[in-house]
């Protein structure tokens, strides 16, 4: 089943074996189109939530674009470029559609639906093999996942 967000016109679609011949020269005057199946491929992908699914010790949020820091309260769904920060005795875990994500003691982080940026502290993930990937970004390395165990830490 085609994938795409514009109707596209049989005739200048790839194939499996190449690109296909303009209709004048196929020998037939009927083509077909495919319908959209999504807004975009990327919004088809992209889990429409995270959630502070955990929180122990200190866990403030801070609302994209905002330096006003609340308290992390679990549950609470957090958006993308929200900033998530821990106390040197906090923890929080953030539960994706197919990831979970531990923020450490001491720890910034901005987050994102499909990746996040370290700024200090460390950080644990876990995702499954779903086909997709997951981004963690410090400020000396980007990594992307892909269905494993992963620890990032930024400062030791």
């Amino acid at each position: 089943m085609p994938t795409t967000t514009r109707r596209t016109p049989a005739s200048i679609r790839a194939s499996a074996h190449g690109g296909v011949r303009p209709w004048w020269l196929h020998g037939s005057s009927v083509t077909w189109t495919a319908d959209p199946v999504a807004a975009s491929p990327a919004a088809a992908r992209v889990p429409a939530k995270i959630t502070l699914a955990s929180v122990a010790g200190k866990v403030e949020i801070a609302d994209a674009g905002s330096d006003a820091w609340r308290p992390g309260v679990e549950g609470s769904m957090l958006k993308a470029e929200d900033q998530l920060r821990t106390g040197d005795d906090g923890f929080a875990m953030l539960a994706y559609s197919d990831a979970s994500l531990r923020v450490m003691p001491a720890s910034l982080a901005i987050l994102g639906f499909t990746s996040i940026r370290l700024k200090q502290g460390s950080t644990w993930m876990r995702m499954r093999k779903t086909g997709g990937t997951f981004k963690i970004e410090t400020p000396s390395v980007a990594v992307s996942v892909c269905g494993t165990l992963v620890r990032a830490a930024v400062g030791g």
